[in-house]
């Protein structure tokens, strides 16, 4: 069975490359994205296989393609400062998918209040809303982080990019998961306060007017 190869790779600036873009060779200066790895990586640019990175010292490294992933994924939502969110379905209503604009999206900020300490993977702002945006590679939000989200209110959608790790993803992939119809199935409401709350009054309001004769 064909295995995917590591395509990005960490330069020495510690900025995501795609191996494309690298030096032949040695020369990018470029490591393993794995904080666990960080092994020196080799640019292989044949005419023959397909371009990727090899680990210089040969370790069978599997977590350099998911972290690669994951931190893509950050950098684009954060260049692009925009999301599109999934469609919420709630009992009494629906809500389509939309497109939201920040005006600053923040990486790996610590969140603090109360007895709350979290570090979600991008949060988007605009003015005084926020909205946390986990991305899901391999796991998804553990219990514990998410009851502390529902608990205290805060609006948070999930992306699961893990049908990506099946090929050699490019960041054409992950941006039409990320801003396209494409990606709807990937894209889930992990807790929305305003749309629950819209879906208590549509309750509430059917349920004082369902045997009212207009």
């Amino acid at each position: 069975m064909y295995e995917p190869k590591l395509t990005y790779g960490l330069d020495e600036n510690g900025t995501l490359i795609h191996v494309d873009d690298a030096i032949r060779g040695k020369g990018c200066n470029c490591v393993c994205p794995d904080p666990q790895c960080k092994a020196k990586l080799v640019a292989k640019q044949g005419a023959k296989n397909k371009w990727h990175f090899a680990h210089d010292n040969g370790a069978d490294c599997i977590g350099g393609r998911m972290t690669a992933l994951h931190m893509l994924a950050q950098q684009i939502i954060q260049e692009e400062k925009k999301i599109r969110t999934p469609r919420y379905q709630g009992k009494h209503i629906y809500r389509s998918e939309e497109n939201i604009v920040f005006s600053e999206v923040k990486l790996e900020m610590q969140y603090q209040e109360e007895d709350v300490n979290r570090r979600p993977d991008c949060v988007g702002i605009d003015g005084d809303k926020q909205l946390w945006i986990e991305i899901k590679v391999k796991h998804g939000i553990e219990t514990a982080k998410l009851a502390d989200i529902k608990a205290h209110g805060i609006m948070c959608i999930e992306i699961d990019l893990h049908s990506l790790l099946k090929k050699e993803y490019t960041e054409k992939d992950v941006r039409e998961i990320l801003f396209t119809d494409s990606g709807d199935d990937m894209r889930e409401w992990i807790n929305n306060p305003e749309h629950d709350a819209d879906d208590e009054r549509a309750r509430e309001y059917t349920k004082k007017n369902m045997y009212k004769i207009i």
